[in-house]
């Protein structure tokens, strides 16, 4: 998948299968061919970042008016979730750094990140994240059903152009 942005911010949305529903790795490769000065990524409105991947949880542990509002939302081929952990390609933190999710409230989500940005690199490079450790260390507890994975690519605050690569998504036991 090839995710070019310039002065915009966009979402791809799969849902997952019931059967890799219970996965607890995931791994993929990725590369950034144009990159642009690193962003604050906690901060609304300076948050760009060239390239994420997202994983969205279920998670029955939010208030009966909150499942409702996403129920609607899942209707509409949104699929909200109670918990997401965000993996980051960009930001001026340190990879490994944790962060909340300035999009989310409630400690509903994290960014993890996985690459700074200046990290441009023509080369693909890997992933692999443990699903539940990452979880079990953002939310204190074991990770329900993933729901979703999402790409996303975000340039619309610094008005920056990115040019992003991603391959070989794989949910594993």
């Amino acid at each position: 998948l090839m995710v070019e942005a310039e002065s915009a911010v966009a979402f791809l949305y799969q849902l997952v299968p019931n059967d890799l529903s219970s996965a607890k790795t995931f791994s993929w490769q990725w590369r950034v061919d144009k990159d642009f000065p690193a962003t604050d990524l906690s901060q609304p409105g300076a948050d760009d970042r060239p390239i994420a991947v997202h994983v969205y949880f279920a998670d029955e542990d939010i208030s009966p008016l909150r499942r409702l509002t996403r129920s609607f939302a899942r209707m509409a081929g949104v699929p909200l979730s109670g918990r997401a952990i965000t993996y980051v390609w960009g930001g001026h933190k340190e990879p490994g750094s944790v962060l909340p999710n300035p999009f989310m409230r409630d400690g509903e989500g994290v960014l993890i990140i996985c690459r700074s940005s200046g990290t441009e690199s023509s080369s693909w490079l890997n992933e692999v994240r443990d699903l539940e450790s990452d979880f079990r260390s953002a939310f204190g507890r074991t990770p329900g059903p993933v729901t979703a994975i999402v790409v996303s690519s975000d340039t619309d605050d610094s008005n920056a152009h990115a040019v992003a690569r991603l391959r070989d998504l794989n949910l594993g036991p």
